[in-house]
């Protein structure tokens, strides 16, 4: 039995996916990255070529498949295939992407929901889900009046599979709470996320560039909704304090990464003392870090820095003048 995502992945939908197949009993299919959400013309590349496969299969105790071992990457066939459609049910102002297989979508029912449909960040839940995944109630759930797509290029409308379980998004699910990988609690990043080590530099830059949170500005400036340097650098001071007091680290060396690329931007950042350096490992293995909310990258750098180093961490608030002040 597999269970298997959309091929537009990050890690922690990784990490996701890979949890809710332990508790589905099944065997977790992991797509290329793409970063079609950044940009539509970078490549994507294989899982294993950049994390430790091997050693994150021991770790969680199950078998991994990528998908480019199971269907060659280059063949041309188009395989009819059910599956369920997330999106439509819990992010409804969100376009379901278009799939690279013959794909009919159902609706998954109204009870996967985890949070009010009034509330803005609406997340499935895993456990609202799991029942999918099993015969009977799976069955069951096909006799309620879900809504069903037939596929874009052969025009079949199919059931979602029995054996491959497929879902089009799995970003937005969460077990109690949203947006929960940035809590301590957090089951997809205990069992799973935490192990998802880096194997070797990959062929390719790790660092991705952040996603446009300058949309998001919209009632300020964009220099009146992001935090300014001085509110960076005060929170850099912060971590260094908790460093010292708390395990007798003199955290003098701050590598500071962005994808902001005005010089003289980059200039006063120099002026602060702290070298420049893009690369997502390196953030991982520092004792401290320092990141943007909202940002899932900071996100993942903040757990993986507070579970691997037991080190400091902050978060930036932005989004309004003073949004940092504390």
């Amino acid at each position: 039995m597999i269970s298997l995502s959309f091929e537009h992945l990050p890690p922690s939908e990784v990490g996701n996916l890979i949890y809710f197949a332990l508790i589905t009993e099944r065997i977790p299919m992991i797509p290329k990255f793409l970063s079609d959400h950044i940009d539509p013309s970078a490549p994507p590349f294989v899982f294993g070529e950049v994390f430790d496969v091997p050693r994150l299969s021991r770790a969680v105790g199950i078998h991994l498949l990528q998908w480019h071992k199971v269907k060659d990457p280059e063949s041309q066939v188009l395989d009819n295939l059910g599956c369920w459609t997330i999106l439509e049910t819990v992010q409804q102002h969100i376009e379901i992407p278009e799939p690279r297989r013959n794909v009919s979508w159902t609706g998954t029912p109204a009870w996967v929901e985890l949070t009010s449909p009034s509330m803005h960040h609406n997340h499935a839940s895993f456990w609202s889900l799991a029942p999918l995944g099993f015969p009977e109630t799976g069955s069951k759930s096909l006799e309620l009046p879900l809504t069903n797509r037939p596929s874009p290029q052969h025009r079949v409308s199919l059931p979602p599979d029995d054996h491959v379980l497929y879902f089009d998004f799995l970003y937005y699910i969460s077990a109690h709470h949203t947006w929960e990988w940035d809590t301590d609690y957090s089951p997809a990043w205990r069992f799973v996320g935490q192990h998802i080590l880096p194997m070797r530099m990959p062929r390719r830059a790790m660092n991705e560039p952040t996603p446009p949170f300058s949309q998001q500005c919209e009632e300020f400036p964009v220099d009146q909704c992001f935090a300014p340097l001085s509110v960076i650098a005060r929170r850099v001071s912060e971590v260094q304090e908790e460093l010292c007091a708390r395990k007798g680290i003199d955290a003098m060396h701050v590598i500071m990464t962005s994808d902001e690329r005005d010089p003289e931007w980059w200039s006063d950042v120099g002026a602060l003392g702290h070298p420049a350096f893009i690369d997502a490992i390196i953030q991982s293995n520092g004792a401290g870090f320092v990141g943007t909310s909202g940002s899932t990258m900071s996100t993942l750098a903040n757990r993986r820095v507070q579970s691997r180093n037991d080190g400091a961490t902050q978060s930036i608030r932005w989004g309004w003048p003073g949004a940092d002040d504390h």
